[in-house]
């Protein structure tokens, strides 16, 4: 059975009161939430008012609590504190900390309101996946994998970028690549890989290749994950459903080479998670 202290229930109703009273008004924000709709979650509240500061603002700003360790935590850093509502002035730079739960596969859900009101773009900046995504679109999803217990200053919501940013499209398409296996054989390996990618141009005129490795590349045929792995050091694969977040495969594949991967999992999009001593890599697969 779930134990709640009385202080927790308390900065909840806080919460509950704040939230309420900004929700009834005609302003522009953004609610994102952590595993929407599974059994662990958490959200955060941004919005931006004129007359709000980026330190605690009474009758609007509400501080984060932390919760259970099995659940993840998602809320606004600020110089004086951390907010699981945060009201400020302008939301373009606002850092996102986040401590993982029991599990190591999250998506966040950005759910905007009012938003193209105050804004023409927003972004979130993964700080420890290196990626930049565009999360202007309502209902936008982002998954990472995560097993910090500690608060990582990790997400920044920025509504400018620099030119030379690269930035992710969340959307996706399906495509068909033919793999030769170790034994001789080749498969078509359906991947996922998402859609409208906009690349910087360097000084010379070339797109960055955002989805390029060194070592390791992840392929799907059906039930089967094919991993080539060019690495001198064998590695682990993980398997994750993004909708639970829970891990449905773990196992070894090989140093310098190709493993074929077998799955009994039903049909469905899966995160594969690589990872070596050198390299670490996640891909969205489809199987089949």
């Amino acid at each position: 059975m779930k134990t709640t202290t009385i202080k927790l229930l308390l900065a909840k109703l806080a919460l509950i009161l704040v939230v309420s009273n900004v929700s009834a008004q005609d302003l522009v924000g953004t609610r994102i939430d952590v595993n929407k709709g599974s059994n662990y979650t958490d959200n955060v509240w941004l919005y931006s008012v004129a007359t709000c500061t980026n330190n605690f603002d009474n009758g609007w700003d509400g501080f984060k609590e932390i919760g259970s360790s099995r659940i993840p935590q998602l809320f606004a850093m600020e110089s004086d504190g951390n907010y699981q509502v945060d009201v400020t002035n302008n939301v373009n730079n606002t850092y996102l900390g986040f401590i993982a739960g029991q599990d190591s596969v999250y998506t966040l859900t950005f759910s905007h309101q009012n938003i193209a009101l105050a804004y023409s773009s927003l972004y979130l900046v993964d700080s420890v996946a290196g990626k930049t995504i565009d999360i202007y679109a309502d209902g936008t999803n982002y998954t990472f994998t995560a097993k910090n217990k500690k608060t990582v200053k990790r997400f920044k919501i920025v509504s400018v970028l620099p030119q030379t940013t690269v930035v992710l499209k969340p959307d996706t398409i399906i495509s068909t690549t033919t793999t030769t296996l170790s034994n001789g054989t080749s498969t078509v390996a359906t991947t996922s890989t998402p859609q409208n990618v906009s690349t910087s141009q360097n000084k010379n005129g070339y797109g960055a290749d955002v989805y390029k490795t060194k070592k390791i590349k992840i392929y799907a045929s059906e039930k089967t994950i094919v991993v080539t792995n060019t690495d001198k050091r064998k590695g682990e694969l993980s398997v994750y459903n993004p909708a639970t977040g829970k891990l449905v495969k773990k196992t070894e594949f090989n140093a310098d080479g190709t493993t074929v991967i077998p799955t009994d999992e039903p049909y469905g999009t899966y995160v594969v998670y690589a990872a070596t001593q050198n390299e670490e890599v996640s891909k969205t697969v489809i199987l089949r």
